[in-house]
C-alpha cells in the first residue's frame, strides 16, 4: 500500500536497559513504573510487584487488589539509566516518585493511601506512613503537575463497593500541595491532604 511506510511504528529507543526483571515471569509479575529526575541528575525508578509466586520474594507485601499479596521496589542510576542500583521495597502498589522540597516522596496505595520520604536521594527511606484510613483508594502511576508552588497528584478514592472497575463510583480529584504543607519539628513536610468530589 502506497504511504503505509509513513505509519510504520518506530522504536523510540534501541539500546534499552532492564531496570528489573522478574526472577519467574509466569508467577511474578512486575506492573506500574513510575520515574523522576532529581536536580542531580539521578534518576528514581519504582515499580510493583504481584502474581502467585510473590510469596517466595523477600520483601514487605500487603494484601491489596483482588486478595493477591503486592509490594513495590526503588531504583537509583546515576549514569542516565544506564545502570540502576535497588534502594527499598514499599509494601503498597502503584507508587508515584516526586519530589516536594529538598525530599523525594514516593506515594501509593494499599486501600489507603501510603507515602515514604527520602532527605537524601534515595540512599535511605524512612517507614512508611498511612496518609488515610477507613478509605479505598486507587491510581496507577501518572503525571506529577508543579506549578505555583503546589505540588499535584490525581488519586481516586472508591466510594462504593465495586464489583469490575465501574469509575463512575470513584471520587475523581485528590492534590497534595506544598502551600498547605506544615513543618513538622523537624522541618520535614506534613501534607495536609485535600480531596474534592465532582
Amino acid at each position: 500500500m502506497a504511504g503505509a511506510e509513513q505509519f510504520r511504528v518506530r522504536p523510540l529507543a534501541n539500546d534499552f536497559v532492564r531496570v528489573y526483571e522478574s526472577p519467574d515471569p509466569n508467577n511474578i509479575y512486575t506492573y506500574s513504573p513510575g520515574i523522576v529526575a532529581l536536580p542531580s541528575g539521578r534518576l528514581v525508578a519504582t515499580l510493583d510487584l504481584s502474581g502467585s509466586g510473590i510469596g517466595n520474594l523477600p520483601g514487605p507485601k500487603q494484601i491489596i487488589e483482588h486478595g493477591q499479596e503486592w509490594f513495590g521496589k526503588v531504583f537509583v542510576s546515576d549514569d542516565q539509566g544506564r545502570t540502576w542500583t535497588h534502594k527499598t521495597d514499599f509494601p503498597f502498589m502503584h507508587a508515584r516518585p516526586f519530589l516536594a522540597g529538598q525530599s523525594l516522596y514516593v506515594i501509593g496505595h494499599c486501600n489507603y493511601l501510603c507515602i515514604m520520604r527520602s532527605d537524601d536521594e534515595g540512599e535511605t527511606w524512612n517507614k512508611t506512613a498511612i496518609l488515610t484510613e477507613s478509605e479505598t483508594w486507587h491510581q496507577a502511576p501518572s503525571n506529577v503537575h508543579y506549578a505555583n508552588g503546589n505540588v499535584y497528584l490525581v488519586m481516586e478514592r472508591i466510594t462504593a463497593a465495586m464489583n469490575g472497575w465501574p469509575c463512575s463510583v470513584m471520587a475523581n480529584r485528590f492534590d497534595a500541595r506544598q502551600s498547605e504543607r506544615r513543618p513538622d519539628a523537624k522541618g520535614k513536610l506534613d501534607f495536609r491532604l485535600r480531596a474534592g468530589f465532582s
